[in-house]
């Protein structure tokens, strides 16, 4: 993962972590224009693919893993509420923030439906865009450390089982309980926890 500096203050740099964006949208000149228009980076965002299509956009997604996915709502063939129905199939954590140039409502409500962080329309606001990315990165990264949170419990509860086990099997074995020495999801822990473990995607914004 990348690194991009933000700012210097009394001599210490700051660096903002660069989370990947993939940008769709059938329209080549439009396409183009979100690209060169915005300082990505300054957001905290790498392009790390763009799509022209919807079908290429899933094949883009899947390939990528991206953290955001900025998408045109109306394409042709798969548009862009198709490709968030089938990136749902997938294992794949992303936000969608949905473009328009039509104020449409049942469009807009599907694409909140589907989770869509956010719906926005053509042409995109300087500020608002801003606060949108800004209000994504954030979440993406409350994610992102909530997931190393995760994995780190996980670890440390499957260590601590690992070594507790052993005795507990053999003290149940010596009192005579004809007890499984395999130890069950409910015995160790970490798989109930990793159960209830949520997905956090934040509130939609002008959903």
């Amino acid at each position: 993962m990348e690194y991009v500096k933000i700012d210097s203050v009394q001599g210490l740099e700051n660096f903002m972590k660069l989370l990947k964006l993939v940008i769709v949208d059938d329209e080549p000149i439009l396409l183009q224009g979100l690209l060169n228009t915005y300082d990505w980076k300054r957001m905290g965002f790498q392009v790390a693919g763009t799509a022209q299509s919807g079908e290429q956009a899933i094949k883009v997604i899947e390939e990528v893993k991206p953290h955001v996915v900025l998408t045109d709502i109306r394409m042709k063939q798969i548009t862009g509420l198709m490709v968030m129905e089938e990136i749902q199939k997938t294992e794949l954590e992303c936000l969608f923030i949905v473009l328009s140039a039509y104020r449409d409502f049942d469009y807009a409500q599907q694409a909140c439906d589907l989770g869509a962080y956010a719906y926005l329309l053509k042409p995109i606001e300087d500020e608002k865009l801003q606060e949108t990315m800004q209000g994504a990165y954030k979440i993406c990264m409350e994610r992102m450390e909530n997931e190393a949170k995760y994995e780190s419990w996980e670890k440390l509860l499957g260590y601590t089982s690992a070594l507790k086990a052993p005795v507990r099997c053999f003290g149940n074995h010596l009192s005579g309980k004809r007890k499984s020495w395999f130890r069950t999801d409910n015995e160790c822990g970490g798989a109930a926890i990793l159960k209830n473990r949520t997905s956090r995607m934040g509130t939609p914004v002008g959903c």
